[in-house]
């Protein structure tokens, strides 16, 4: 009798009590009604679009005014952290900014030389005087962004003996993953006494990188010009408008997503709700409606479901990917060879691409490469390893990485314009 009440009753209510526990855990990760793998977007409440960058009359992503400007203001340098809770939760954690001014706060503060660049700048504050390019360094560590909106020295033609180069490339040039972000390849490079004028921007595209080349090289007058492709992303899977108050994507609290889905760009609330549509589990069936009543039901359609990838909807197949991108890069070729300035191409090949997998030294997409970049100067790092990338965490460079790319680099500057 006890056992067929147990059976009857309590058992039951125990499994009853079970999913509504988990219910409640589930709702806290999860909307009911949509998908549960969002592919880097997540559904929220309430949209919060964060502040970190903008476009510049060029068209370029550049750093807000809020960073370059406000937080200037606003950042404590004495205990590095912001005297203005408001202003911090105007930016994203993302893409590193506030930890870049946290390093670059501490790297004041103390007497360290254990990396190149505390090296570097220690040296530098010890001398009595300081040229025009020196001082920019100093300003660049004091307030490592600068005002045309990069995480670079100040752009302008500074008087000086040393190699000029002007930098061009995304998240890889940005130095995202370094710890420190000083022991970023471009920092190394720094400390290497090169005159390096950072253009690397997270999540940015060839187009940008022609911009740039356009909007830039005449104000620095480089003696060399290096562009970074990473294999990864910077293949481009769709077309963009390039133009002033358009950019190419939206960083909120509910992700990075592109701002054109369809070729036609969407605000931030706009696009928001144009990738949430996606993400919803369709009403076609009540089986489908009955599930996504609840996120645990939810949960349930979405492991028994494709995986929806809501980024690239106005998608080009790999060929056409290709012949796209190249037609930026070829435009970047003509227009420094009408320039006469020297330049060539560095490609950071992809970590977690098929074909390195379970392989000890990362290669790249030959035929990709070859077929892009057709009659113009590039260079690849043959001796990149799977332990040289931040894994598993991201697909950047960690520290080891970084400073075989700034060694790799600085090997070919000094063939390419026969330095000692």
């Amino acid at each position: 009798m006890k056992k067929l009440f147990l059976s009857l009753f309590v058992f039951p209510l125990v499994f009853i009590l079970c999913l509504f526990l988990g219910e409640q855990y589930f709702k806290k990760k999860f909307k009911p009604g949509y998908q549960t793998h969002y592919s880097g977007f997540d559904i929220v409440d309430s949209l919060v679009v964060y502040e970190d960058y903008q476009t510049d009359v060029f068209g370029n992503y550049v750093l807000s005014s809020v960073v370059r400007d406000t937080l200037k203001l606003l950042y404590n340098q004495t205990n590095c952290s912001f005297s203005d809770s408001h202003t911090e939760k105007s930016i994203a954690s993302v893409d590193g900014i506030k930890q870049i001014l946290a390093d670059f706060c501490m790297l004041k503060q103390n007497s360290k030389t254990q990396y190149p660049f505390e090296q570097y700048f220690q040296q530098l504050s010890a001398q009595s005087t300081w040229t025009k390019s020196d001082s920019a360094i100093l300003q660049y560590v004091e307030f490592p962004f600068n005002s045309q909106g990069f995480r670079s020295i100040e752009v302008e033609n500074y008087p000086s003996e040393k190699i000029k180069i002007m930098f061009i490339g995304d998240s890889f040039a940005w130095g995202m993953s370094a710890k420190p972000y000083y022991n970023s390849f471009i920092d190394l490079l720094l400390a290497k006494d090169y005159q390096v004028f950072n253009f690397g921007i997270p999540s940015v595209d060839p187009i940008q990188y022609y911009s740039l080349c356009k909007s830039y090289l005449d104000s620095i007058q480089p003696d060399l010009v290096l562009i970074n492709f990473y294999e990864g992303n910077d293949f481009m899977n769709s077309k963009r408008i390039h133009a002033e108050n358009i950019p190419h994507e939206h960083i909120t609290n509910a992700g990075f997503f592109e701002s054109s889905p369809e070729g036609i760009y969407l605000n931030p609330a706009e696009a928001y709700a144009y990738y949430a549509q996606l993400m919803r589990i369709p009403e076609n069936s009540l089986i489908n409606q009955f599930l996504g009543k609840t996120a645990i039901g939810s949960l349930i359609w979405t492991q028994t479901h494709p995986k929806t990838r809501y980024q690239y909807t106005a998608n080009l197949d790999k060929e056409k990917s290709i012949t796209y991108t190249k037609s930026y890069i070829d435009s970047i070729g003509l227009f420094l060879d009408t320039k006469e300035v020297n330049y060539f191409f560095l490609i950071t090949p992809e970590e977690a691409a098929a074909y390195n997998q379970k392989q000890e030294t990362i290669r790249f997409n030959v035929a990709a490469i070859e077929q892009t970049f057709t009659n113009l100067e590039y260079y690849i790092p043959h001796n990149l390893k799977h332990e040289d990338y931040n894994q598993p965490k991201d697909i950047h460079f960690n520290n080891l990485g970084s400073l075989k790319f700034a060694n790799f680099i600085d090997s070919i500057i000094k063939i390419k314009l026969n330095v000692e």
